[in-house]
């Protein structure tokens, strides 16, 4: 652009003209959503107490075992 004598001063802006409020809005409508969604149990009645979750399930660390397993002479090999 320089080389056939452009003017490149629009190019090279430095203030920027756009406009983000509607995106900043959907952005907190969808972080408020999502603390609903995310906040855990939430007491029954007013003054009561949060009920428990049960855990969902246990998931063995293999490669710890492993290690114990080829250790007393049991195991997969290398």
């Amino acid at each position: 652009m320089l080389k056939e004598g452009k003017d490149i001063s629009k190019y090279l802006r430095i203030e920027d003209d756009r406009n983000y409020t509607a995106v900043a809005k959907d952005q907190a409508e969808y972080f408020i959503e999502m603390q609903k969604r995310f906040a855990g149990p939430q007491p029954e009645e007013e003054g009561g107490e949060v009920p428990e979750i049960a855990p969902v399930g246990f998931v063995q660390d293999l490669r710890a075992d492993s290690r114990q397993w080829q250790w007393a002479g049991i195991g997969f090999g290398e």
